[in-house]
């Protein structure tokens, strides 16, 4: 699983010429605790609410003729799609950072993650933090099943530790499944599941970690916890 994945938006952006009274409109109707201020598809910064209440509070002239730029955070801690989930953790965690910007390779907006749209994932990955293959697999649930999956992994010498299943947009969609596997070949289980006609979308082996690298299992800690 990678960023791409957890990114979560409702389409609402900020613009850094609106009005403060406006953006408090807008955060009020979407809901959000923070939105992002973009510059045609760049990102400028991020409005937070507490930030606003903040300006609103201390500084009440805020509220009559400023504007997003006056009170947006400037230094957001952005990662480019396509990182993985463990390097989110990381970032997010080097950075003492709630919430993270996804850019493309070009500098341009995708969305936002928050720490709180990791947790459902770490508490699949709680339970699995010794060295092991992750592969993230697509099928349409009418061809495969989920128990054939798992019975194709086992019958070729590895175990199904933990899954987290993304639910299809439709009834015919493909459905993705991530998968941690007791073994660290990844190469080899891909070429299985491909042969037996599963879309391996990614593979990603985890080797065991050097003295000076977070493990996974210290990763999960230490983002929890620290």
């Amino acid at each position: 699983m990678n960023v791409d994945t957890l990114i979560r938006t409702d389409g609402t952006t900020l613009r850094p010429e609106q009005s403060l009274e406006t953006a408090a409109q807008q955060m009020t109707q979407s809901g959000a605790v923070v939105l992002p201020v973009l510059a045609e598809r760049d990102l400028v910064g991020l409005l937070t609410q507490q930030g606003l209440l903040d300006s609103l509070t201390h500084e009440p002239d805020h509220g009559h003729g400023s504007t997003v730029a006056d009170v947006m955070t400037r230094n957001t801690t952005t990662v480019e799609s396509g990182v993985s989930f463990e390097g989110v953790m990381r970032l997010m965690h080097d950075r003492q950072a709630e919430h993270l910007a996804v850019v493309d390779a070009e500098g341009h907006f995708n969305g936002l993650i928050s720490r709180a749209d990791l947790y459902p994932m770490i508490a699949q990955m709680a339970g699995v933090a010794d060295p092991g293959a992750t592969l993230e697999v697509a099928f349409r649930p009418y061809e495969y099943t989920l128990t054939d999956l798992v019975r194709v992994v086992e019958e070729n010498g590895a175990k199904v530790i933990s899954l987290l299943t993304l639910p299809a947009e439709t009834d015919r969609a493909e459905h993705r499944i991530s998968l941690k596997l007791s073994t660290i070949d990844c190469s080899r289980m891909r070429t299985i599941l491909d042969r037996h006609g599963y879309n391996v979308l990614s593979c990603q082996s985890d080797q065991p970690a050097d003295d000076d690298d977070y493990s996974i299992g210290d990763l999960l800690h230490a983002f929890l916890f620290d």
